[in-house]
C-alpha cells in the first residue's frame, strides 16, 4: 500500500513537473499557427492537479505577446489571462482548436503607426495619411483626389468598442482646406473610412471594455465575467 501511495505521489509530483512546460509549448504553437505573424508569443498554463491538462482544461493560462498581425493590423503588445480553459476542436484542420474560458485580464497596444499603415491599406480614396491619435478626437489627414486635382483633407472622429468585440473608427467631422465639396462627395468619402478590426479573430476569447490613447498609443483594456463553456 506504500509503494502504491508512494507511487501515485511521484506521478503526480512528475506531471505537476514536467506537464505545464509541455502544454505552454504546444499552445504557443497552436495559437502562433492562427495567427498571421508573430514576433513573440508566450504562454504560461497552470492546473492543480496538473493531470487535468490531458483531458484539454486548464484553470489558469495567462498569454504575452509581441507584434501579433490579427486581420491584417499589428497588435504591438497583447497582455492577457485566463481561468477555467477548455479546447474544443473545429471541423476546420487550419484553424487548429478553438479555446473558450474566462478572460479575467486584457490589455491590447497599438501604436499610431501600426494603424496608419493600416488605413492607408484600406482607404483608395486617400494618398499621403497621417494618424493622429488624441483621448478627446483622432485626425485622419491626406490627400483627396477630386477629380484630378488632390485636396488636402481632415477627417476627425473616434475609436469605439463595438457590442460584437469590434473596433471601429467612427467619423465625426470633415475639414477641407480652403475648398467647397459637394455633400455626396463628402459623404462617399466618410463611408468609405472603414477601419473595423474584428478581435474575435484572436484565436483566444477576449472581452474588450474599454479605450484608451495615451502617448501615441491605443490600449484597449477588458475582462469578461464567464464564458459559456
Amino acid at each position: 500500500m506504500k509503494k502504491l501511495i508512494g507511487l501515485i505521489v511521484a506521478v503526480l509530483l512528475i506531471s505537476q513537473l514536467l506537464l505545464p512546460v509541455y502544454f505552454s509549448r504546444q499552445l504557443e504553437q497552436n495559437l502562433t499557427q492562427q495567427l498571421e505573424s508573430a514576433q513573440s508569443l508566450e504562454v504560461e498554463v497552470n492546473s492543480l492537479p496538473a493531470l487535468l491538462m490531458l483531458g484539454g482544461r486548464f484553470q489558469k493560462v495567462n498569454l504575452s505577446g509581441e507584434e501579433l498581425v490579427v486581420d491584417g493590423l499589428k497588435v504591438a503588445e497583447l497582455e492577457a489571462k485566463f481561468s477555467n480553459i477548455k479546447f474544443k476542436s473545429t471541423n476546420n484542420r487550419n484553424e487548429g482548436q478553438a479555446f473558450v474560458g474566462t478572460n479575467e485580464e486584457l490589455r491590447l497596444v497599438f501604436t499610431e503607426e501600426e494603424l496608419e499603415d493600416y488605413l492607408a491599406e484600406r482607404l483608395s480614396s486617400l494618398q499621403n495619411i497621417v494618424l493622429n491619435l488624441g483621448p478627446e478626437q483622432t485626425v485622419l489627414a491626406g490627400d483627396f483626389d477630386f477629380f484630378g486635382n488632390p485636396i488636402k483633407l481632415k477627417l476627425g472622429g473616434k475609436f469605439k468598442l463595438e457590442t460584437d468585440q469590434k473596433l471601429s473608427f467612427l467619423p465625426q467631422d470633415l475639414m477641407v482646406a480652403e475648398l467647397r465639396i459637394p455633400r455626396e462627395v463628402i459623404e462617399r468619402l466618410m463611408s468609405e473610412v472603414n477601419l473595423t478590426l474584428d478581435l474575435t479573430e484572436l484565436p483566444v476569447p477576449l472581452q474588450a471594455d474599454e479605450i484608451r490613447v495615451k502617448q501615441n498609443k491605443l490600449v484597449i483594456l477588458g475582462g469578461m465575467e464567464e464564458d459559456n463553456v
